[in-house]
């Protein structure tokens, strides 16, 4: 009965996933909070993600996105590194080409309080991005820690540079060095033992122009599949205030996919 119940559910977010139609995806943001909500035993942890999309007839498309992060939970101390990569092509062209590396050290100094520092690499063709590299630190805290519900708050300092690929002509500069606030909030809800809700919100303006903002929204719904394999579906929602002239402010998307986890 309850395999039947996985799959009708599966197959339900499935179907809902094909009729989504989105722009790609790229900002500065990345979500590293999912990986980390919970209490982790000492040790290694890591998860890899795969996730595809492929259509013919009316519509030629074809998508191909994968993700994987690890982390070493020793004491108090947290290292972990993500990657991610992304191609996507529609009627024979490009239309996502995108990665980046993100690493993060966590330490919580107290019960509830810690601090971390990060750093970030990331390119992205199909937003001029060629080159983004960013460092930032900060305090963290654990607002609440319950085996149904938890929620983690994190703020702090980020140091951004990026390159973009844009004529002389636009209005924003080709080269920028920014300094950014970079606030989040990060939210568990187990819905059932199999089922769990992950809401990952991020907020970073310039320190020197607060209208110049970006903003991540991700949420997941994961289902557990087996003990280590869960189907997540994803709904994103990125903003960039001041992109270059020819980036569109907001992307949108949902991505269904498959996570392993170590």
């Amino acid at each position: 009965m309850q395999r039947c119940v996985h799959r009708r559910m599966s197959a339900a977010l499935l179907a809902a996933a094909s009729c989504w139609v989105s722009d790609g995806l790229a900002s500065a943001q990345v979500n590293t909070e999912t990986l980390r909500l919970g209490q982790p035993e000492q040790g290694v942890h890591g998860s890899v993600k795969g996730d595809v999309s492929l259509r013919r007839g009316n519509v030629e498309l074809f998508e191909l996105g994968g993700d994987a992060k690890l982390f070493y939970q020793t004491g108090y101390h947290t290292p972990l590194v993500a990657v991610r990569a992304e191609l996507g092509k529609q009627g024979g062209e490009r239309f996502a080409e995108n990665a980046f590396v993100h690493a993060r050290w966590t330490a919580m100094w107290l019960e509830r309080l810690g601090t971390e520092v990060f750093g970030q690499v990331q390119y992205d063709s199909f937003v001029r991005l060629k080159f983004r590299t960013l460092i930032g630190a900060g305090p963290r805290a654990a607002v609440v820690v319950l085996d149904w519900l938890e929620c983690f708050v994190g703020t702090g300092y980020m140091l951004e540079r990026e390159v973009l690929k844009i004529p002389a002509t636009d209005s924003h500069p080709q080269t920028t060095l920014n300094h950014r606030s970079t606030t989040y909030a990060a939210i568990k809800v187990r819905l059932s033992p199999v089922l769990k809700l992950n809401n990952v919100t991020y907020l970073q303006p310039r320190f020197d122009h607060l209208r110049d903002v970006r903003v991540l929204e991700e949420l997941e719904l994961e289902l557990a599949a087996t003990e280590q394999i869960q189907v997540v579906n994803t709904f994103s929602m990125r903003l960039d205030s001041d992109p270059p002239d020819q980036v569109r402010k907001l992307d949108l998307g949902l991505t269904v996919g498959f996570r392993v986890g170590i």
